[in-house]
């Protein structure tokens, strides 16, 4: 689903959930936007959505994302620029 006034919020829905939802919601991170606490997808289960979806587009941002997650397996936390 993407806003056609700001095309910055996208949301993707799955019809059936590639990963369990238990263990999805128990890696997800809890951040603070804007005064309401929104969960974001750990990074190994958002490869893991992005494999299953299996769209070009998504296949293409793997790499990216496994070069973040190389770096927060080292220490180094997730930028967050979320406002």
């Amino acid at each position: 689903m993407i806003d056609p006034g700001n095309p910055m919020r996208a949301v993707d829905l799955f019809v059936q959930c590639p990963i369990e939802f238990e263990t999805f919601w128990k890696r997800a991170e809890a951040v603070d936007l804007g005064g309401i606490s929104i969960r974001i997808a750990a990074i190994d289960d958002l490869i893991a959505m992005k494999r299953a979806a299996g769209r070009t587009h998504d296949l293409a941002r793997i790499p990216h994302q496994a070069a973040h997650q190389s770096t927060e397996k080292k220490g180094f936390p997730r930028q967050r620029t979320i406002k």
